[in-house]
């Protein structure tokens, strides 16, 4: 995800982290993507959920 500007990317993070349906279909297609490739899904599924995407703050999700 280096292409994107911190802002995108922190809006994208905060928009997986806030709409678990939205989460869990983009990880569905990078997954097959990443499988395609022999790449390591584990890694990356860390990755989405532990450092790219951000906690949903406790009142509701971020107005975009």
């Amino acid at each position: 995800m280096s292409g994107l500007d911190q802002e995108t990317r922190t809006s994208l993070a905060d928009r997986l982290g806030c709409d678990e349906d939205l989460r869990a279909e983009a990880w569905a297609a990078w997954r097959d993507d990443l499988i395609a490739d022999g790449r390591s899904v584990d890694e990356a599924e860390y990755w989405l959920d532990v450092v790219f995407v951000q906690p949903c703050p406790e009142d509701g999700p971020t107005e975009n």
